[in-house]
């Protein structure tokens, strides 16, 4: 169980992806209205090529983000977002 000083599950979250921005914020938003301590490992890339190249397989638009800043970008904003809300007092 993820409650009190007690973090078992835990989930990475690949910064290179778009969605990534929207996805960080609502885990947090969750964790808060479930009353749960969210085990989080931000991740700049690892798969960045595999994910273009199937994108392109299935002629999507690729789901990572198209320069590097982006991902910094993201990857930084969501470590902010994450310290800014590491308590569970509103």
């Amino acid at each position: 169980m993820n409650v009190n000083d007690h973090v078992t599950i835990m989930n990475g979250y690949q910064c290179y992806l778009k969605r990534m921005e929207k996805v960080i914020p609502m885990e947090v938003r969750a964790s808060k209205f479930l009353d749960y301590n969210l085990g989080i490992k931000l991740i700049r890339g690892a798969y960045m090529m595999e994910e273009r190249g199937l994108a392109a397989e299935q002629d999507k638009e690729s789901p990572v983000w198209d320069q590097i800043d982006e991902t910094h970008n993201c990857y930084n904003a969501s470590m902010s977002h994450i310290i800014k809300n590491m308590t569970q007092e509103d």
